[in-house]
């Protein structure tokens, strides 16, 4: 596996557009869609590219603005299947260490989804939400498959 810099600490900025993504994942599922989806869709459009490098003024947007700048270059999201419905806190936590990763890291959002994908990323909630940033992504690399 190959090695990583996890001495990095996020800055003020950083760490409200990470806060601002866990809101983003944590509420897709009140609109009524399919939280996998999203989640996937999301991180492989161009408005988490932006967030990645945050060279535009995007990132000092709020939750519901990036929300529906999105959703507007995303594309059509599947509807919410109630049998498969996550928790809210299982998706802030997704959405805001998917972006943590992202900016500890500078592993860009369309690999990340592909090391952790959503459905991997909901299994390890119960026991990596207690750990500490940095160890939580670096478990999920661990799982990473060879």
């Amino acid at each position: 596996m190959e090695e990583y810099d996890f001495s990095k600490d996020l800055n003020p900025d950083e760490l409200a557009v990470a806060n601002n993504q866990g809101i983003i994942f944590e509420e897709c599922q009140y609109k009524g869609m399919d939280a996998e989806d999203y989640i996937t869709k999301f991180m492989q459009c161009p408005v988490a590219v932006q967030l990645d490098n945050m060279e535009s003024g995007i990132f000092s947007s709020g939750a519901s603005q990036l929300a529906s700048y999105a959703m507007a270059v995303m594309g059509e999201v599947k509807k919410l299947d109630e049998r498969k419905r996550a928790y809210d806190a299982e998706l802030y936590w997704i959405g805001y260490i998917y972006r943590y990763w992202s900016y500890l890291l500078g592993m860009p959002s369309n690999e990340i989804i592909e090391v952790a994908p959503v459905e991997q990323a909901l299994r390890c909630y119960p026991a990596f939400h207690c750990m500490g940033n940095k160890e939580a992504i670096a478990q999920m690399l661990s799982l990473r498959k060879t």
